[in-house]
Order: structure tokens, then sequence, then C-alpha cells
């Protein structure tokens, strides 16, 4: 059995498996993959290759983004992917796109919507690492060295 959930569990003597964003590739291919299981004639990921590596990164490479980044594209099909890669880069927060666009919930009745399940985790966080993560969207740029971080967090 697999259980997925973002609470540890202690009190069944279950195995941890701790998972990371994915990675660039792997997320090009998530994207790529429910593009065209939904319809095998939809070929915007081989024709706009940047794009949808730009769209992966803009939603973290965290996979329930970019299953609603799919779900949106799937209904826009006649929009090509540029367009939705331009409206999130526009809107500055890409969770306010997302979850605009979002479809609700998956087949399996599971929630797509962002914005809910990113401030349960955020909730979660001590006050120390919550104040941190505010500081961080103040870092410049998209990559931020350990020593400006540190300096934000007053390390």
């Amino acid at each position: 059995m697999l259980i997925t959930s973002r609470d540890r569990q202690d009190t069944l003597p279950i195995r941890h498996v701790e998972l990371e964003t994915l990675d660039p590739d792997d997320s090009v291919a998530l994207l790529t993959r429910a593009l065209h299981d939904a319809d095998e004639r939809d070929d915007r990921a081989a024709r706009e290759p940047d794009a949808l590596l730009r769209l992966a990164s803009l939603c973290g490479h965290l996979p329930l983004a970019l299953q609603i980044a799919a779900a949106m594209l799937r209904r826009r099909r006649c929009r090509d992917i540029t367009s939705l890669v331009s409206e999130t880069e526009e809107a500055g927060d890409p969770t306010r796109v997302l979850d605009r666009g979002s479809p609700g919930a998956d087949l399996y009745g599971r929630s797509l919507v962002l914005r809910p399940v990113l401030e349960t985790s955020y909730r979660r966080l001590a006050p120390a690492q919550a104040r941190l993560l505010r500081l961080l969207a103040l870092a410049p740029g998209e990559d931020s060295g350990t020593e400006a971080l540190s300096a934000r967090g007053g390390q």
C-alpha cells in the first residue's frame, strides 16, 4: 500500500520515503505525457520545448502544479503553451493563474487547487522558518546564494 501525506505518520509501522520536486526533464515529461494522453495529435510540447520548460519552472517542478497546468493546456487546445507562460509570468504569482484555471478535481476526486495545499504547508512551519520563507520572496533574482539568503534571514 502506498500512502502519500504531508504529515509524518508515526503510529503505523511504515517505511517513510521523502520525495523532492521533480527534476526539469521529468517535469517536462509529465507535461508532455499529460497532453499526449489526452490527445495523441497534440504536438504543442514538441513545437514549444522552451515554453514547456519555462512552464515547468514556473510550476516549481511540483507534480500538483504541473498537473493543473497540463489540465489548463488541455482545455486551451487552440492556444499555445507560450500564452499560458506569459499569463503566468504577468500575474507574478503562479498560484493565481493555476488556481483560477484549475478544474477543481482530477478524475479520482483529488483536489487540483494549489493555494490551499501551499498554505497548509506554510502554516506548519516554525515561526523562524515561516519568516525566512517570506524573506526569500524578497531575494534578488531567481537564484540567490547562501550568503544572500543568510543576510536576509539575519543569520
